[in-house]
């Protein structure tokens, strides 16, 4: 299909990621980041204007550009371990399978209070001290003990040791923040020209390092959303532009 070079451009599309090393080859395969509602490449040049001095009036004389910071701003809206582990610098654990689990140590306070256990979607709860219903509950979704006010067995206010065996359900897993250094990230866009029949347009980022998610809504009043910024740095293994060699070393554009 041939497409009209005057449109205007109104964009969505798939946008992937894949990890290289600093200046070096790829390490992992391209992944879908899901629902994006931002991409956004934003050039901050600057400048240093030098100004003449014989007119009286101070006419702009040079506009010398002395820097140029290439931000990236992208915004997911979907919740996959893979996009939880880029907005934390963090690592998945990865599915874990059910089982049972037998004697886990616990501290009780006097009630109310809650006791978290190490897993979620908990089943068949015995505990070693107290009677449940009387002295506690169980909260089965989030794997807790919900102590009663008063509970006649746990009125140490130092907690009284106890352990508890119970059954939980396979589970997505967790992701640890703050586990590996800042990734280095290749972008590419699969987009869609809304504005001009659906016109394929690709966009390629070549060496982006993102910062930690600026928010995590974890309590708020719209969906959760990771936000990441970061700086498009120079793709090191790519020649510097030149009359002959028409080449960025930051990202490209290209249309059908």
């Amino acid at each position: 299909m041939a497409f009209t070079d005057l449109s205007y451009g109104v964009y969505q599309g798939v946008l992937y990621a894949a990890k290289r090393t600093m200046n070096g080859p790829q390490t992992g395969g391209w992944l879908d980041l899901g629902d994006c509602d931002q991409f956004v490449i934003d050039p901050k040049p600057k400048y240093e204007d030098i100004n003449e001095s014989r007119t009286g009036l101070g006419f702009n004389a040079a506009h010398v550009i002395t820097q140029t910071d290439l931000n990236v701003k992208l915004q997911m809206l979907q919740g996959s371990n893979a996009n939880w582990e880029r907005a934390l610098w963090g690592s998945a654990s990865g599915t874990v399978t059910g089982a049972t689990v037998s004697g886990e140590a616990v501290t009780i306070f006097p009630g109310p209070s809650m006791v978290p256990l190490k897993n979620p979607g908990v089943s068949a709860v015995t505990v070693s001290v107290g009677t449940v219903d009387v002295d506690y509950t169980v909260d089965a979704a989030n794997g807790a003990l919900l102590i009663l006010d008063g509970a006649p067995a746990f009125t140490d206010a130092a907690g009284t040791a106890a352990t508890v065996s119970y059954t939980f359900d396979t589970y997505t897993g967790s992701v640890e923040a703050y586990t590996t250094q800042q990734p280095i990230l290749q972008l590419r866009l699969h987009g869609i020209n809304t504005a001009n029949n659906g016109q394929p347009t690709i966009v390629e980022c070549y060496q982006w390092a993102p910062d930690m998610s600026s928010t995590l809504d974890f309590i708020g009043k719209k969906h959760m959303m990771f936000q990441l910024g970061g700086m498009l740095l120079q793709d090191q293994t790519k020649p510097l532009a030149s009359s002959t060699n028409l080449f960025s070393q930051f990202f490209k554009v290209t249309r059908a």
